[in-house]
């Protein structure tokens, strides 16, 4: 979450938490929440640095709320969307081009020869795509007139949920500018979208920040007739906040369940996703997918996959609630909203929040833990003892 306006939230996938990069030292009660599902990137209000999300726990299940898709709780998803090579060129706009999945999305779209409009209130943060080509639409994804103007003619709509510590209640903001994103595309007639939500977005309460993206999934299908929901698993560049207690004591912490599997997914493959379903003009109607990275690891497991890479023995340690809202307190997190995410760790415990589709072709992705541990977190660990 963000200290001095550090890093964000997860899907939701969830974020705003500290920026990954800060060494807090080996006290737990100074570390920063673990996320997945939403991501904090260019937040409307103070932008935070490295977009984070939140883990949930994740066994299958056959309940269903008001809010849940009939659909994912009885059939296999939908296939998996393909890029279509050589498709005349889109106009598509970017709502968060800054964070760890929107600037992917914005650089694979560029690359394919789109066009590709983004938000951002910081135009030194999204320099490199205007580089490249894209168009700057100056402005906060909650102003109402800078939505409305960059939706001027859109083929398609990519939208994330920053987290934002601001808000006093984060939930109905969140939800607002969902709500106001949705209508403004149906205004503009936009035929497509991708949202951007995360596992256990089934549930609209007791399930801490998750809970606007329930009530987000459903305003877009109301209004744009073509819309993918992608609800991933926790991040795995939420190991990246833990770069200074495994440089300097071989440790990280969690709050919960520490033998508790979870699907673990690296966002550039939500991202790559993300840009087949944008361009998959041959796709129709409302599609759900809740990706799973390639397994599910406990916290144990995690740590073995992290030593192997790093080369050096890590341990996974479990923290209580006070210990885990101290830790968020003292890393910057309101209170407030520390609350809201020790609310999602007791979701995550019950089983409240869980999956609601197999894993299965349409829900997996490619990049192992092993893999991104050796290319992302190993050269940040490196670093981090070099200092």
């Amino acid at each position: 979450m963000r200290g001095r306006s550090t890093a964000r939230l997860v899907q939701c996938g969830i974020r705003s938490d500290v920026r990954a990069s800060i060494q807090r030292g080996t006290d737990i009660n100074r570390q920063p929440p673990c996320r997945s599902g939403i991501e904090s990137a260019d937040s409307p209000l103070k932008e935070g640095s490295s977009p984070r999300q939140m883990p949930r726990s994740f066994a299958p299940t056959a309940e269903q709320s008001p809010h849940t898709h009939e659909h994912e709780h009885e059939h296999e998803p939908a296939t998996q969307p393909t890029q279509i090579q050589g498709a005349t060129p889109m106009r598509i706009v970017v709502n968060t081009p800054a964070g760890n999945i929107g600037h992917v999305v914005v650089d694979r779209l560029l690359e394919a020869k789109h066009e590709v409009v983004i938000i951002s209130r910081h135009p030194e943060k999204v320099a490199p795509a205007t580089a490249k080509g894209a168009r700057l639409m100056r402005g906060s994804i909650d102003q109402e007139s800078v939505v409305d103007r960059a939706l001027e003619g859109a083929d398609a709509l990519f939208w994330l949920t920053p987290v934002a510590f601001e808000p006093v209640e984060y939930i109905r903001w969140a939800t607002t500018i969902g709500e106001r994103a949705e209508a403004l595309a149906g205004r503009h007639a936009v035929p497509r979208a991708v949202v951007i939500s995360s596992i256990g977005a089934q549930h609209d309460s007791g399930v801490g920040p998750v809970g606007c993206n329930a009530m987000i999934e459903q305003a877009f299908e109301r209004a744009v007739p073509n819309v993918t929901v992608l609800r991933p698993g926790s991040f795995m560049e939420n190991l990246l906040q833990h770069v200074g207690t495994i440089a300097q004591a071989g440790s990280m912490y969690t709050r919960y369940p520490i033998s508790m599997g979870i699907p673990w997914i690296a966002t550039r493959d939500i991202a790559e996703r993300a840009v087949a379903a944008l361009t998959d003009s041959a796709s129709k109607g409302h599609r759900l997918f809740e990706l799973q990275g390639p397994e599910d690891l406990d916290q144990l497991q995690v740590a073995s996959i992290l030593s192997e890479a790093i080369e050096r023995r890590i341990t996974s340690i479990e923290v209580t609630d006070e210990q885990a809202r101290r830790g968020m307190v003292a890393g910057g997190v309101p209170s407030r909203f520390a609350d809201l995410l020790l609310e999602m760790y007791a979701a995550l415990a019950s089983g409240r929040m869980r999956r609601t589709q197999p894993r299965g072709a349409a829900t997996s992705t490619p990049t192992t833990l092993l893999t991104f541990a050796r290319e992302v977190l190993k050269p940040a660990v490196d670093a981090a003892l070099a200092r």
